[in-house]
């Protein structure tokens, strides 16, 4: 009986550690890094606002770059680019930091960024009380 309640914890762990339920499959997303959030989080103009998913993706395109994928409490999903300098890349990520557009370098045709939106787009919004 323990090694079944252990087995039904362990997986009931690594299914929330999997993107809580995501049914986008891509084995390229990551958990974004303690860094990675500090930095996007730095640069919010509104202090309000809650991080309730997040993910990243190394960019194919760009030899440095890692696109950022955030979900807000609010159900709004904001993207950037980070690699030394960040850019916001859509306009939830333009409307909610003062992090700069850069379009001509990275912009959501680029690989990753549209990524980790749809990946995004699929989970859950968990409110923090």
């Amino acid at each position: 009986m323990k090694k079944i309640l252990l087995l039904l914890i362990t997986g009931i762990f690594l299914y929330s550690c999997g993107g809580q339920g995501n049914k986008v499959k891509n084995e390229n997303i990551k958990k974004t890094t303690v860094d990675q959030l500090e930095r996007i989080e730095y640069g919010l103009n509104d202090k309000t606002l809650i991080i309730s998913n997040s993910c990243a993706i190394k960019s194919k395109d760009f030899e440095n770059i890692f696109f950022i994928g955030v979900k807000f409490s609010n159900g709004e999903i904001g993207v950037w680019a980070t690699g030394g300098i960040i850019f916001s890349v859509n306009d939830v990520a333009q409307k909610y930091s003062d992090y700069p557009s850069n379009s001509k370098k990275v912009n959501m045709n680029d690989h990753g960024a549209s990524e980790v939106l749809d990946y995004l787009k699929n989970t859950p919004v968990v409110v923090v009380k």
